[in-house]
């Protein structure tokens, strides 16, 4: 009945910037934190030491949530944090959390979704890798634990991955039949049947935590693991940012379906995926001064993209989030302003056709081409607009509209 399969975490940073997720604010069975948002320091030689810290918070939910008449598990409600953190493992600093889920249930006529290759929900963490000392003061590699589930319709059951391999160790958990393999930083674990299939993995880890072997952390993790598989898809997870950002909620909600749909004129498929880091980064801006912000984002999807017939309707946002607004000003030069070394290189930012948000709103191209603009601390960009083009004066007038909707949802 269940699913458990390796996603890389994968994220690109574009300036300095860092992800962080937020809330839903559904009814919370548990609260699991990924940490307590601390208050910045002051007078510190290394203005990076000032950014606070562990500012993510976890909520698991009792809900169901139904894709067609599917209900759906999420990896991060079958994996939550702190599992790993009950077995010494804590989050990398500034490590960060990807989320990939059905954000809310999606009607019959609207789960169009078949056998695809994208998981339905995946959830992976970034932790102290191999290197790490024992007392956790000096970090090594960053090591990653994640989950992915596959279920039918959404996806397809391959019969090879629910069955045993060269290789493989088979034992029971929580009534399920799971099977692993793998030594020292690399273990996966594989359950599942003819609808649901599940991978837990663990790559580039160190060999203990807490002073315990990885073998038995990891064993005591699929444990965890099979056990809340074993209860079904009751549960949802959601994230809330804390410390200076209490109340910024998550970028899926800011994005929402229906900005979607305005910016690329198809329907939202339901499935969504969220980047979050879970602590504050120092940035150093061109004028000499420093600012600090969380970023997040979300991508949203048409049922054609996920069902990898196109590669068009699709559209990412992401969100910087600066302490104030007198600091997010910063990105109104960063993005927008033709001297900015951020573009320098890459041509002339375009102005947006109408007055967006209360900044600087343009297209520039940083790695490919987006849409800028700002409202109080909250630094806008969105792209690429793969149906458009890469013309910036078409993206800019394409967009606009979108943009505007948007910049209507955000805190002045």
């Amino acid at each position: 009945m269940i699913v458990l399969i390796l996603i890389a975490a994968v994220v690109a940073a574009v300036v300095v910037f860092v992800n962080t997720l937020s809330t839903d604010a559904r009814e919370a069975d548990s609260t699991p934190t990924l940490g307590t948002a601390k208050a910045a320091t002051t007078g510190s030689a290394d203005p990076a030491q000032e950014a606070e810290q562990h500012i993510l918070s976890q909520k698991i939910t009792s809900q169901t949530i139904d894709y067609g008449t599917t209900g759906v598990f999420d990896a991060c409600a079958v994996l939550p944090l702190s599992v790993l953190e009950a077995n010494g493992i804590k989050p990398y600093p500034h490590g960060l959390l990807n989320h990939q889920y059905i954000e809310k249930s999606v009607s019959g006529d609207r789960a169009t979704v078949r056998d695809s290759a994208h998981d339905i929900t995946t959830c992976s963490y970034l932790v102290p890798g191999s290197g790490t000392s024992a007392d956790g003061t000096d970090a090594g590699r960053t090591g990653l634990f994640s989950l992915d589930i596959k279920q039918t319709p959404f996806n397809r059951v391959f019969t090879f991955d629910l069955a045993s391999r060269d290789g493989d160790t088979t034992r029971s958990a929580a009534g399920l039949t799971v099977y692993l393999r793998g030594d020292g930083n690399r273990l996966e674990a594989r359950t599942g049947n003819e609808n649901v299939f599940v991978r837990l993995a663990a790559h580039d880890v160190n060999t203990e935590y807490g002073g315990v072997d990885i073998k038995t952390v990891f064993n005591k993790i699929v444990d965890e693991v099979a056990a809340n598989l074993a209860k079904g898809p009751t549960q949802q997870a959601r994230f809330t940012n804390g410390g200076s950002y209490s109340g910024v909620p998550s970028a899926c909600e800011w994005f929402t379906a229906d900005v979607f749909t305005q910016a690329t004129g198809a329907p939202d498929s339901g499935w969504v995926r969220e980047t979050s880091s879970h602590d504050e980064t120092w940035v150093a801006e061109f004028d000499g001064t420093n600012s600090f912000q969380i970023s997040q984002e979300c991508s949203r999807s048409a049922p054609d993209v996920v069902n990898n017939r196109d590669s068009d309707s699709y559209l990412k946002v992401r969100f910087e989030v600066y302490r104030d607004e007198t600091a997010a000003t910063h990105a109104d030069y960063n993005y927008c302003d033709p001297s900015s070394p951020t573009i320098a290189l890459t041509g002339k930012p375009v102005p947006a056709s109408e007055k967006v948000g209360d900044g600087a709103a343009c297209v520039s191209v940083i790695g490919s081409p987006e849409y800028h603009f700002r409202v109080g601390r909250v630094a806008v960009s969105m792209g690429p607009a793969k149906w458009v083009g890469d013309d910036l004066t078409k993206i800019a007038t394409a967009l606009t509209p979108a943009a505007k909707k948007l910049a209507t949802t955000l805190p002045n």
